[in-house]
């Protein structure tokens, strides 16, 4: 079987850098990459969505114990609504969103508000005007992947995403890091990596794909410190609409293609993408 390293598809999330990734949407450490929209937010390095809410009990006359309960739902229905539309906007590659999915068909509509309803409370407050404000995450991967980039890789007429890296628990290195700052680049559930002349990287990689969607992706960072891999390359440009195709050079491109038949190397490592 192919070495299991290289998934821009499907690779695993940094470790170190979950555990410093902080849940408020302000309180974001400098290497986090994360994306606001609206009263949602979409963390890449820490691997969440999150939403905010806020609610008021619809009778004010009704006493404090049966107010702060119909405040808090009521905040929890907005933060549901705002997690919705969050999650709406986020890439699954760089051509297609969840919203162009959803749209598409009803099972994955239903599914993604599934999700949303089954969402989990990461901080909640009664506040002294006497409304609630209601925190909501759901990861962005396992469950959320697992729905979404198998229909995205339904619909490639070409090629494979690059395959699952090692468990998350088991994976102990990084082991290529794409410098992609200063062209533009965006992060997405599925990136690309291609050559100077549009070949797939992904060509060189094979492997299961259940296994990688539930682990998590690759990892996005801020700062090239926290992000020192076994080897390092430098993204020219960035490619397609939703700018999350990574294009290479072509001599960085077969260094991963001839390091990919080495079985020793990059094994239990993962992938992290340097963002502006």
């Amino acid at each position: 079987m192919k070495l299991k390293f290289i998934s821009m598809a499907l690779l695993v999330g940094m470790v170190f850098l979950w555990a410093q990734a902080g849940l408020c949407q302000n309180n974001l450490h400098e290497s986090e990459w994360a994306g606001k929209t609206g009263k949602g937010q979409v963390d890449w390095t820490a691997g969440y969505i999150t939403a905010v809410g806020v609610g008021v009990a619809p009778d004010k006359s009704v006493g404090i114990v049966e107010a702060r309960p119909a405040a808090f739902r009521a905040a929890r229905a907005e933060a549901c609504r705002n997690l919705l539309e969050t999650a709406m906007g986020v890439q699954v590659d760089s051509t297609t969103t969840i919203k162009d999915l959803a749209g598409e068909s009803d099972i994955i509509h239903t599914q993604l508000e599934g999700l949303i309803q089954g969402s989990q409370v990461a901080d909640q407050e009664y506040r002294s005007d006497d409304t609630a404000q209601v925190t909501l995450k759901i990861p962005l991967y396992g469950n959320l992947s697992q729905v979404m980039i198998p229909q995205v890789m339904k619909q490639k007429k070409s090629g494979q995403p690059f395959g699952a890296a090692s468990a998350v628990e088991k994976a102990s290195c990084i082991g290529l890091v794409i410098d992609a700052r200063g062209v533009g680049a965006r992060p997405a559930l599925l990136p690309g990596i291609r050559d100077e002349n549009g070949g797939e990287i992904s060509e060189a990689f094979r492997a299961e794909l259940e296994t990688s969607v539930m682990q998590g992706l690759c990892g996005y960072t801020r700062s090239q410190h926290t992000a020192n891999g076994l080897m390092n390359v430098k993204a020219l440009k960035a490619d397609g609409p939703g700018k999350s195709n990574l294009i290479i050079s072509n001599a960085d491109a077969e260094k991963i293609r001839t390091a990919s038949e080495k079985k020793s190397f990059m094994n239990n490592c993962r992938v992290v993408i340097v963002l502006d």
